[in-house]
């Protein structure tokens, strides 16, 4: 018995069901103050007022603004909430007084009040200058605003009657009874009569919004409309009745419009809408059955106050839910599919199969679960499909189960059984009925069902015979009857006519991993892809949308189409519309209705209606994307305060601020109920700002340092839909600094006036009194400057045969050194002997002075070709002179047989210029000289030794250094130093320089900073392949350039070889 009550559970329950509607909740943690909601009211404005047992609130639909009785109400209890044509409000209470609200002042009404009101007041309205009161105990009561009474209304006509509700329409109070409806005017009470409400207990009376002559009476049984006359009723109208319904213990309505309404009980909520009507309870997602109160808001959002559970929204019918709560076997969706009036899901934990009916809306009749222990191969089913006779395929791991319609029949085909794959995530059914699968791992398969209901004529696609991948996410039948392949690893496929082509990369497919595919209304298809967005295929080129362009993720969970023309993206955090012709992109998440939020891989179906299916893992989601309309109520905007330094002032419009008082920052606030978070603002301070600010969410502007002036602050607010409100406004005024004031600055002109004229003044006398001091003394000095006009010609004449005698002496000495430079031009190797010696060579010599402390030499002796660049102590004249002391040695040791290497002739240059320098007592000096020296032998060989100079080898575009050693020719050292000798393969094309230091020491340039070895490293790469003329060239204007008007502080020299 137990496995029979089991496997009815599991397989065929059955159930009454409706389908969950999508709440918002608001409660304690939200900042409500108690859980019970006695009272609602929408004011003028349309913020909501919330009357609970723990005090009244105001709610901007993201922060509860709460007054309790510790600020000065008579309760906690707030019964009712009636807001006066002066904006204030009216708070009745249970077993206390009214409270009188009026902006921040709170006047908890005692006194008399307290000895006539001591029962809770259900009722509150005003009547010209009356207001009117309905307690519970008490009865019916009134405040005489003129007079500041309170008194009780006894008239005969309400004798042993129980007064339930009041209205006002008009300049007359209607009053409802336990027996009829009242009216009073012009200080009399009459009954409006009609037959057929005259003995009824009237609930509440609300009036058209349209029409003031017709109101509507909510009874314990009845809705019922009526025309009003003077003293009677007329076209009796039963709206609704409780026949109707199975929810008893009427306790208000609220009226929408003439064909809207809201009745609410102990038991829940109905909705009338153009006849047909919706119960709203615990079972379809309101937080309880005992609605306490109702509101519905300026934007349409529909309130519910609970009892003891709570304010509920209504987020409206776009989304409705189904979960495992009513009955859905799973609530882990993985596919959807339908036919006719029934819905197949597949799960994780098995298939539901739900039947519902459509008439003017849907409505879930039963829901029937399979499992495996019946008709599946296994639990979890990874994807459905039908065919067009209502038959439907379930892929899972190890198989296909096809039910047979015509036969009532599920038939389990396993894979392993009839040859199909494995692993089925995806199932389609093409044109000729031939049923596809895609799997994770072993390609495609493709079969059809023969009339014995069996596979036949099943084939395989994978790598081994050809087929594109192993790794199918998606298989998709179009319109055109072409069949679409994405998959994992390789793009995606098309095949039509028996030929396959292929998309990825090359083709502009730049993400070739698309797991999900649709058809949108003009033919277009669309791709979800795995890391890379969603792309747009329309038969030549794609186009892609990633969450740089606004969708929510670039791991699309599916990508769907409906009838209107939009795309529907599932993805971890809900859903996005994107419409195909706007490219606008709306998202739903969870508080805009869409509860089930992560949806699943390839979880959707549309259906005949155009209704959308969508797979979470909280259940199904039905979208109806025709009831989906953009909002077309701005958000209400307010600036509610003005913070100085981000100190909160109480301010008045247009207040005159000082000077120093110019950080200021507005504080705003945009109330849109139906989606609070996506309200966004845009402000401008004119007088400050020429345009709007870029729209933001944030909630305060803060403007500094402002200068004085007037100015007006303009913020407006948009709602998700784009809707502007009209833009609030604030006005300040920046009074200058007293100094800055036109008495001020009028004072302080004629002050400096005053100042000027006694300044003047006082100077003209003073000057009167200097100028005779002066003439005075300017006749003194005229004949002390005589005096020493005399000694200075004097003087002059002197310096003048002086300056004759230096002249002669400059001359003489310049003429010397003339001279030497000819006999050091003299020594140095000339043009012709260096183009026979090294034709491929140019030098760079430019001395600093006259003569020169640097000098080149070279010589060739049998195959062998020596050539230098000598830098030697000091510059000028004892430069030259120890310019012509180096090239005598190196003549000398040159013609040494004994000397067969440069790094020897180095070390014998040093003995010989440290012998040539001992003076008596064995004294040495420091003079010396840095040398480079090459030898370049047979077979292209050089050698290379330096003194403190290195050479640079250039060789294509790469440059090689040979450092010298680290002492000079002559330097303080023991006679016995080695030189290095360097041994360098040469190949045609290179390029040898050796080079004194003055080039790099050269200052100059912008910063008047030395050149740097570096930059003429740098230099000769660059011009090593360019003719040695003009490599010269460029040295020496690059030279001069960076010289410029520095003086030359070194002498120049640059040695440049061709090998």
């Amino acid at each position: 018995m137990k496995y029979i009550l089991l496997i009815i559970l599991l397989v065929s329950h059955l159930f009454v069901l409706s389908q969950k509607y999508n709440f918002r909740y608001y409660g304690a943690d939200e900042g409500l103050p108690q859980q019970s909601v006695l009272s609602i009211l929408s004011d003028r404005e349309g913020i909501l007022h919330l009357g609970t047992q723990g005090g009244f609130s105001r709610f901007d639909g993201k922060k509860f603004t709460n007054l309790s009785q510790k600020d000065g109400l008579n309760s906690n209890h707030v019964t009712s909430i009636y807001q006066d044509i002066e904006g204030d409000f009216w708070l009745g209470h249970r077993y206390d007084a009214p409270t009188f609200v009026s902006g921040d002042s709170i006047k908890a009404l005692t006194g008399g009040w307290s000895d006539s009101i001591r029962s809770s007041t259900w009722g509150i309205t005003r009547c010209l200058d009356k207001m009117w009161f309905v307690t519970e105990k008490e009865g019916l009561f009134f405040y005489d605003i003129n007079s500041d009474k309170v008194l009780p209304f006894k008239d005969d006509k309400l004798k042993d009657l129980t007064v339930t509700t009041l209205l006002t329409v008009d300049d007359r109070l209607y009053i409802g009874t336990n027996k009829g409806v009242f009216y009073r005017q012009d200080g009399a009470l009459e009954k409006l009569t009609n037959s057929k409400i005259d003995n009824l207990k009237i609930l509440s009376i609300k009036p058209d919004k349209s029409n003031k002559s017709i109101l509507y009476f909510l009874t314990t049984n009845k809705l019922i409309k009526a025309e009003v006359s003077k003293n009677d009723l007329s076209s009796i109208e039963v709206v609704f009745s409780q026949n109707q319904t199975n929810l008893t213990s009427w306790k208000d309505f609220v009226v929408v419009d003439k064909n809207e309404f809201w009745i609410y009980s102990q038991e829940g909520a109905i909705h009338l809408k153009d006849s047909v009507s919706s119960t709203y309870t615990l079972k379809n997602g309101l937080g309880m059955n005992h609605v306490e109160s109702m509101e519905v808001d300026r934007e349409g959002n529909v309130w519910f106050g609970l009892f003891g559970q709570g304010l509920y929204q209504l987020l409206g019918e776009d989304f409705l839910q189904i979960d495992s709560s009513i009955g859905l076997i799973d609530d882990k969706v993985t596919g959807i599919s339908a036919f006719k009036n029934e819905v197949w899901v597949t799960t994780e934990g098995g298939v539901s199969r739900i039947f519902y009916q459509t008439e003017k809306r849907v409505k879930i009749e039963r829901i029937k679960n399979y499992t495996s222990r019946d008709k599946l191969i296994e639990n979890e089913v990874f994807a459905v499909v039908n065919n067009s006779r209502g038959d439907f395929l379930l892929s899972s791991m190890n198989g296909v189960v096809y039910y047979d319609r015509g036969r009532d029949k599920f038939n389990q085909f396993s894979s392993s059984k009839y040859g199909l794959t494995t692993f089925n995530i995806t199932v389609e059914i093409d044109d000729d009925d031939n049923i596809w699968l895609g799997s994770l791992g072993n390609g495609a398969s493709k079969f059809r069902i023969n009339e014995q209901g069996l596979p036949a004529d099943v084939e395989i696609f994978n790598a081994k015979n050809g087929f594109f991948s192993d790794e199918i996410w998606k298989v998709f039948n179009d319109s055109k009857g072409r069949i679409w392949f994405g998959s994992n690893d390789q793009g995606l496929a098309k095949y039509e006519k028996g030929d396959f082509k292929y998309f990825g990369v090359e083709e502009g497919l730049t993400n070739e991993r698309p797991g999900s595919i649709t058809e949108d209304i003009n033919g277009n298809i669309w791709l979800g892809t795995i890391g890379g967005g969603v792309f747009k295929y329309d038969g030549t080129s794609f186009v892609n949308y990633t969450s740089d362009d606004g969708i929510q993720a670039d791991n699309p969970y599916f990508v769907a189409a409906d009838d209107l023309g939009n795309i529907w993206i599932g993805s971890n955090r809900g859903v996005d519309r994107l419409n195909v012709d706007t490219e606008q992109i709306d998202f739903f998440g969870k508080s805009q209705g869409f509860k089930g939020v992560e949806t699943n891989q390839n979880a959707f179906f549309k259906d005949n209606n155009g209704t959308m299916w969508f797979g979470t893992i909280d259940g199904v989601m039905q979208c109806f994307p025709q009831r989906i309309k953009p909002s077309k109520t701005p958000p209400l905007i307010f600036i509610e305060g003005v913070r100085i330094y981000l100190m909160k002032k109480e301010l008045t419009e247009g207040v005159l601020l000082e000077y120093n008082e110019n950080h200021i920052t507005f504080d705003f606030n945009g109330i849109h109920y139906g989606s609070p978070d996506d309200v966004e603002f845009s402000f401008k301070l004119e007088g400050f700002d020429d345009v709007w600010s870029p729209v933001t969410k944030e909630n305060a502007a803060t403007y500094s340092n402002l200068p004085p002036g007037d100015y007006t602050f303009f913020v407006k607010a948009k709602n998700r839909s784009g809707v502007w409100s009209e833009p609030a406004e604030f006005s300040v005024r920046i009074s200058p600094p007293f100094w800055e004031t036109w008495w001020f600055q009028t004072f302080v002109f004629v002050a400096l006036i005053c100042i000027v004229f006694i300044v003047f003044r006082f100077r003209t006398r003073k000057l009167r009194k200097q100028r005779e001091l002066l003439k005075k003394l300017v006749n003194q000095r005229t004949l002390e400057l005589k005096e020493e006009k005399d000694k200075v010609e004097l003087f002059n004449l002197k310096l003048s045969s002086q300056n004759e005698l230096l002249a002669i002496k400059n001359k003489d000495i310049t003429d010397s050194i003339r001279y030497a430079e000819r006999i050091q031009n003299g020594m140095l190797p000339g043009d012709k002997e260096i183009a026979e010696i090294l034709p491929q060579s140019f030098v760079l010599y430019l001395p600093r002075d006259i003569v020169s402390g640097d000098f080149y030499w070279c010589t060739k002796k049998d195959d062998i070709t020596c050539f230098a660049a000598i830098d030697c102590t000091g510059h000028g004249v004892p430069g030259a002179f120890m310019s012509l002391i180096g090239n005598d040695l190196l003549n000398q040791v040159a013609n040494n047989p004994e000397l067969d290497n440069t790094g020897k002739l180095l070390a014998t240059m040093h003995v010989k210029l440290k012998k040539y320098f001992l003076r008596e007592g064995g004294t040495n000096v420091n003079d010396g000289m840095d040398m480079a020296i090459c030898a370049i032998k047979p077979s292209n060989i050089l050698e290379f030794s330096g003194a403190k100079r290195p050479l640079y080898l250039v060789r294509d575009n790469e440059v090689h250094i040979f450092k010298g050693d680290r002492y000079s020719i002559g330097e303080s050292f023991e006679e016995d130093v080695a030189f290095t000798t360097n041994e360098i393969s040469l190949v045609k094309g290179d390029m040898i320089y050796i080079f004194s230091d003055g080039y790099q020491d050269q200052f100059g340039g912008g910063n008047g900073k030395k050149f740097m070895v570096k930059q003429l490293r740098n230099l000769l790469i660059e011009i090593s392949d360019k003719p040695l003329e003009k490599q010269k060239q460029i040295l020496l204007d690059t030279f001069n350039n960076w010289k410029g008007t520095h003086e030359q502080v070194d002498d120049i020299l640059i040695w440049g070889v061709r090998i």
